[in-house]
């Protein structure tokens, strides 16, 4: 005890993923058990598509019979990377359920990380930033795309999209072009996961915007430790 008081310890990065991990365990671990829902038919176990290696570069071709055919990809969606992951996960988890739920599990502690990230990235803020990340991998909204093999679309597009905006983030606070090639690459692959990551320049400009407005200095970036 110091000064008659005790300071907590700001978390590192890989604290971080650690206590995401289990926290998202915890809250999700009794959804790996179940089966196959919905829309979880027509791509896994109806869709040849995705059931033989050698279909696995066609899930970039843009097929109009494909294209609308369930009721979550209604009009002209092509979401191409979503489904090779699919393809690949089908190569090693075949008809069970609960692997494609572990992948969605996996992805939500990574995308629980990247908002950790992105608040200590902003803040400078360590405990506020784990806070934030714990809210949002708890938060109920989150349930359908975590429990729901078929939300896994919205989960790869989420990693790409946060990690596209830290890159930028990162990229003003240090001008290292490394990181705006990084938010472009994590940009086209948002693209190819679901169409809502177009949004995402917008949302850099939006950072842009608000960073110039008078007030506290920018924070510095920290490193990625």
């Amino acid at each position: 005890m110091a000064n008659g008081s005790t300071r907590l310890r700001a978390p590192t990065t890989l604290q971080a993923l650690l206590l995401l991990a289990l926290f998202c365990g915890l809250i999700y671990a009794n959804s790996l058990r179940n089966g196959f829902v919905f829309d979880d038919y027509a791509l896994i176990p109806d869709d040849p598509a995705i059931q033989s290696l050698a279909q696995y570069p066609k899930a970039f071709e843009w097929d109009a019979q494909r294209i609308g055919r369930l009721p979550s990809d209604r009009g002209t969606t092509h979401r191409p990377l979503r489904t090779a992951l699919l393809a690949v996960q089908f190569h090693l988890f075949g008809l069970n359920p609960t692997g494609y739920r572990t992948v969605n599990l996996l992805l939500h502690v990574l995308n629980g990380l990247l908002v950790f990230l992105i608040v200590r990235t902003l803040l400078g803020r360590p405990l506020t930033a784990l806070f934030a990340a714990g809210l949002f991998v708890a938060h109920p909204i989150q349930t359908e795309a975590v429990a729901y093999i078929s939300g896994q679309r919205d989960l790869l597009f989420t990693a790409f999209y946060l990690g596209g905006f830290l890159s930028f983030v990162r990229y003003r606070l240090t001008q290292r072009l490394r990181w705006l090639a990084g938010a472009f690459v994590a940009y086209l692959l948002g693209l190819l996961s679901k169409e809502m990551a177009i949004t995402l320049p917008l949302l850099c400009a939006l950072y842009d915007l608000i960073a110039r407005l008078p007030g506290p200095a920018s924070p510095v970036a920290p490193p990625l430790r």
